[in-house]
């Protein structure tokens, strides 16, 4: 084996790697004194006597002679013969500090750097569907869900059913193992053993006990997702009020003020801080929704109202993830990921939003005989559509915005997260022929920006 090598070449470390043999392999390698080469023999390797030879300036030449000890019928033996200064390269695995490699070398240059740009592009047809997902995703269900309101003006009702229509989604993903199951542990504080001379009267105050003690345990082991899920069905609950009374462009330009009540409760509640910097990004945001909102021909009070509140939802929402985020979440339970967890609130938002779709339920004979009036009995089935299009996509988008965020960088995510916005505002005036003033256009554009240049300069300067 015959490398070649500049003098001033001390400083690299390299290995060579020699033809496997039935019972060994050897590395040498070129030490920092310059001076002499260590070597690390495999079993059945011997005759391993490299030399480092050459003047004392310019390219010089290792030489190593190494032999296989080999079954009798497959005995080999391989001999480096002594080089000058001249380039003699036996090994396609052979390298020089001067720029001269083998073929093969060269071979193996082209084909990394075919596999890097392959890399790259995987990458990015990659972050391009799943940004197409979160995209398509958003703005059908904002459609179909304007479109299921529009017919049925039950927002709980509505509401409810979106959620509900997760829970299949989430047990068969983790039924047939596209998902772990998460599980949450849950202490036996307070459990007591059964005793076998119990009379009737003792044991079932005993089953009791237990199953209350069972009972306070599990809340307390879920009172951090319960806690989400209480607030993400209020979240969910003010989004569909706000949609239903307002025009979709007009709720989603006041949802992007979303930043101030982040900003707020962080302050109040001791959670963050906020640099001078990205307190000055707040005004435009402040300002823009004004603008939009003054002379808006879509406004209405409730939609208004609903997206404020829903803000302030969202905003406890965020803290509180990021809090049970922060914790180890293995001493938590098992399979605890962001995609589990935001499973487990949807489940759990289903359960406190269906008992307030039943305070709807006087409105529901009224809503029944009125799409049969103007629908006949297709329009059941075209509500049906619409609502179940609408959960799907809900489910769907949400999903995929976990992804991006666990996926993309702040930034990367926060600029995607406002074209996002924009996407949407534009795909939904035309849709539904919304007409926007043009101080409606200068507020919403001025909102987006300032939520953009939030985002960016909490992640710079926070």
């Amino acid at each position: 084996m015959t490398i070649l090598c500049n003098d001033d070449s001390i400083f690299l470390v390299f290995y060579i790697l020699y033809d496997v043999a039935a019972y060994g392999q050897a590395f040498i390698r070129f030490p920092n004194s310059g001076k002499e080469l260590a070597y690390i023999g495999g079993n059945g390797m011997n005759n391993i006597k490299p030399k480092l030879i050459g003047k004392e300036s310019g390219i010089k030449t290792i030489v190593a002679t190494r032999s296989f000890t080999m079954p009798a019928k497959h005995s080999d033996k391989h001999t480096n013969k002594e080089g000058g200064t001249g380039l003699t390269v036996t090994s396609t695995n052979s390298m020089s500090k001067t720029g001269v490699a083998s073929s093969g070398k060269v071979g193996n240059i082209a084909k990394g750097k075919q596999l890097g740009t392959l890399a790259v592009v995987k990458d990015a047809l990659k972050s391009f569907s799943m940004l197409s997902l979160w995209y398509a995703g958003t703005v059908m269900y904002n459609v179909e869900n304007k479109k299921a309101l529009n017919m049925c003006p039950l927002p709980k009702s509505i509401a409810a059913l979106q959620m509900l229509i997760g829970i299949p989604y989430f047990l068969t993903r983790w039924m047939i193992g596209l998902r772990p199951v998460p599980k949450i542990n849950v202490s036996n504080e307070g459990i007591e053993p059964t005793k076998s001379n119990l009379s009737v009267l003792q044991y079932i105050k005993h089953k009791v006990k237990n199953g209350l003690a069972r009972v306070r345990n599990t809340v307390q082991a879920y009172s951090a997702v319960l806690k989400q899920s209480a607030v993400f069905s209020m979240l969910h609950l003010l989004s569909v009020t706000a949609l239903g009374a307002g025009a979709i462009s007009f709720v989603h330009i006041v949802r992007a003020s979303e930043p101030l009540f982040v900003s707020a409760i962080s302050l109040l509640t001791g959670t963050g801080s906020m640099s001078p910097m990205t307190f000055l990004t707040l005004l435009p945001i402040l300002g823009g929704v004004a603008m939009a909102s003054v002379k808006d021909i879509n406004f209405s009070y409730l939609a208004f109202a609903a997206s404020l509140a829903s803000n302030i939802c969202a905003s406890i929402r965020r803290i509180e993830a990021k809090k049970f985020l922060k914790q180890d979440l293995s001493k938590i339970g098992q399979n605890l990921d962001a995609s589990n967890i935001s499973s487990l609130v949807t489940i759990f938002s289903s359960l406190f939003l269906a008992p307030l779709a039943l305070l709807e339920s006087p409105k529901w004979a009224t809503v029944y005989n009125s799409l049969l009036y103007k629908f006949s009995n297709k329009g059941l089935l075209k509500l049906a559509r619409h609502i179940a299009l609408s959960g799907f996509f809900y489910i769907l988008y949400t999903e995929v915005s976990f992804i991006a965020l666990s996926q993309l960088t702040p930034v990367s995510h926060a600029v995607a997260n406002t074209l996002k916005r924009i996407f949407l505002i534009i795909t939904s005036s035309v849709f539904f022929n919304t007409k926007i003033t043009s101080m409606g256009l200068y507020g919403s554009a001025t909102a987006i920006t300032g939520a953009l240049l939030y985002s960016l300069s909490k992640q710079y300067y926070g």
